[in-house]
């Protein structure tokens, strides 16, 4: 979506990297070693539906999971043609090798939840309303229709037994996941302004986004692999259940209805995470988490320009106003104010060094502050956005006329 330019009212120095929660960080707590808890045959109300599970954190009422060994559900796979070679290890001992190891930040096929078995009748409102609703074209390579999404959490409740105010038992294996669109979640308007592009990549394109719900683990179904241009066999044969190929460039704000392109490609888990509702309320800091999953931490930007707020060029005129000089410009360089905008920080990440140079010329046609403005977008607001967007603050189209400094006559020397 094309962005009307955003001139900043003040002066001083805008970092251009926008908020980022934080999970609240204890002092003096230390970090907690993980440990791996081998399941018994028959651990959950559920039935089994992992091996093992590694501990990251836990609290009084909850018990969270880095890793986690999951047994696949094979009955739920497409039967492989015998005659074409096998797209995952059909291996089917106990050997704890053919579990499927999963960890925070992996990508996920699941199964679509409003067509579980497992969603309760006092619960399929609640679903249906935290499911993106768009009709599902095909199921290969499973039985059953299936959504691609992200992991962001592992955890189990803890729940208190009878008669008992210290003792609990776990409840069943739970996931925070963020969903990938199809091209048939999105919102109408966007679904025909997309009909108009060329949609030969259609069923093949997922948008990421800010989507996040919880569900039962018991869901999981397979890999998801993003933006690969070939998979090989013996990649897929390292893995006990079925690797589905998409493409992902652009993110779809579900609320705000609106896609943006994607600058950063391969900082999906970051963004991911960061988009984690369960992360931010634990006590563990976000170096703390990186530690554990082994993931590197985002770097911040050391871009050496961005102390000068203002590059000009050499100035076209002189003018005497009062005591005062005037020197007009006929351009100018700007450092963009990303944090003004409401998702400056996958437009422009804190990573990034380039892009953060805007060229004002006079006579551009700009977005400026004003307090007193009335909402730009008047009848075309939409549910969900702030009626700045995409900005956060009140502002108005203006033309600029004029770009000028004024200095003091006796700092002008050649000007008599």
């Amino acid at each position: 979506m094309a962005k009307t330019p955003y001139i900043s009212s003040s002066t001083s120095k805008k970092t251009p990297a926008a908020k980022k929660a934080t999970p609240k960080t204890t002092s003096s707590r230390k970090s907690k070693t993980p440990r791996t808890l081998t399941k018994s045959p028959a651990s959950s109300d559920q039935g089994t539906i992992t091996s093992s599970e590694t501990t990251l954190y836990e609290d009084n009422t909850r018990e969270y999971y880095s890793h986690i060994e999951y047994i696949p559900q094979r009955d739920k796979f497409m039967k492989s043609d015998p005659l074409l070679t096998p797209t995952f290890s059909q291996q089917q001992d106990d050997n704890s090798n053919n579990n499927w190891s999963i960890k925070i930040g992996d990508l996920a096929c699941i199964q679509n939840p409003t067509a579980s078995n497992n969603t309760t009748s006092s619960n399929k409102k609640k679903t249906k309303a935290t499911t993106p609703l768009g009709k599902l074209n095909t199921t290969s390579p499973f039985t059953v229709t299936w959504r691609a999404c992200q992991i962001l959490s592992f955890f189990r409740d803890k729940k208190p037994k009878k008669l008992s105010t210290k003792k609990y038992y776990l409840g069943p294996l739970q996931m925070e996941v963020r969903w990938f669109y199809n091209h048939n979640d999105l919102d109408e308007r966007n679904k025909r302004y997309e009909r108009k592009l060329n949609s030969n990549n259609k069923n093949m394109e997922v948008f990421e986004s800010n989507h996040v719900v919880v569900l039962d683990a018991s869901l999981l179904l397979g890999r998801l692999v993003l933006n690969e241009q070939t998979i090989s066999n013996e990649d897929c044969l390292k893995y006990p259940v079925p690797t589905v190929v998409k493409s992902c460039h652009r993110y779809y704000f579900h609320n705000e209805m609106d896609i943006i392109g994607l600058y950063d490609l391969d900082n999906i888990v970051l963004r991911g995470l960061e988009c984690s509702v369960i992360l931010q309320k634990m006590s563990l800091s976000w170096e703390e988490v990186y530690n554990i999953l082994d993931i590197t931490a985002p770097s911040e930007s050391n871009a050496a320009d961005e102390d000068q707020l203002v590059t000009l060029p050499s100035p076209s005129t002189y003018s005497l106003f009062q005591d005062q000089v005037r020197v007009y410009y006929p351009s100018c360089t700007l450092t963009f104010p990303w944090s003004e905008l409401k998702h400056g920080n996958l437009l422009h990440p804190t990573s990034c060094e380039k892009g953060n140079e805007w060229q004002l010329c006079v006579g551009d046609i700009v977005a400026v502050p004003c307090v007193d403005s009335t909402s730009p977008n008047g009848l075309d607001i939409i549910t969900g956005r702030n009626k700045w967007y995409p900005y956060t603050v009140p502002w108005s189209h203006g033309q600029v006329t004029a770009l000028y400094s004024t200095v003091d006559r006796d700092d002008v020397k050649f000007i008599a």
